[in-house]
């Protein structure tokens, strides 16, 4: 399964979020909504680049590594 990088938007009453995530390739429409995690209503507005489940897991595993050894 690829994972694309997608930058998506959520109304608030506080106003507007944006956010950076990989979502599943079959997720990645651009103008739908999403449901991360427990939170919903993330609408994709821009479809970006594609990266394997192979290496989105190994760049997870980097990132753990890093703040262990960083001791953050």
């Amino acid at each position: 399964m690829d994972y694309i990088q997608c930058r998506m938007s959520k109304r608030t009453e506080k106003g507007s979020l944006k956010q950076v995530a990989w979502i599943p390739e079959k997720f990645a429409i651009e103008g739908d909504y999403v449901k991360l995690k427990q939170e919903d209503g993330w609408r994709v507005d821009e479809v970006g680049g594609r990266q394997s489940d192979y290496d989105n897991n190994q760049r997870s595993r980097d990132y753990k590594k890093q703040r262990a050894a960083s001791d953050i």
